[in-house]
């Protein structure tokens, strides 16, 4: 399967591809016997109890959103040890729920795709972040690793500086 969305991803940059499906995917490399569907049923759950902490404005939804991923479910960025190999593959993510900015980043967009549509992965310069947008182009930047916070232009520039 893997070789399927990496041919994809060759022929169309843009393609439109589970990434969630990619990193556990590509974690079945390191965890031969990983169960890909069962992880992606567990994403497809999360989306489905998140959904009563959204509505309203863009900001409410992500806000209950990263309440809900945060706060509930307890996902944290390691700051104790960020070198840890087992932050990488997102299986291990999801089962300690303790990850790196771009691998947390994926457990939101995952979750929030399948909720609501809005949410991607936004890369930064040395960091790596989500952002939700409306169709009107009003985007919001939050950062999984540090709990969901909120990005304004300056904390944009700053996650930049890191």
């Amino acid at each position: 399967m893997l070789d399927s969305y990496l041919e994809q991803l060759a022929l169309d940059p843009a393609a439109d591809i589970d990434l969630a499906a990619v990193a556990l995917y590509l974690a079945a490399d390191e965890y031969p016997d990983l169960d890909v569907p069962a992880y992606l049923d567990r994403l497809a759950d999360l989306a489905e109890r998140v959904r009563p902490h959204l509505g309203g404005s863009l900001e409410e939804t992500v806000a209950g959103l990263c309440q809900f991923l945060f706060e509930e479910e307890g996902y944290l960025g390691n700051t104790d040890h960020y070198y840890d190999p087992r932050n990488s593959y997102l299986n291990e993510v999801m089962d300690r729920k303790l990850g790196i900015p771009i691998t947390l980043s994926v457990v939101a967009v995952a979750v929030g795709t399948r909720a609501v549509n809005v949410v991607a992965g936004a890369r930064l310069p040395g960091h790596f972040v989500a952002k939700a947008s409306d169709p009107s182009g009003h985007n919001i930047f939050f950062d999984p690793f540090n709990g969901g916070q909120f990005l304004d232009a300056a904390g944009v520039r700053n996650s930049c500086q890191r």
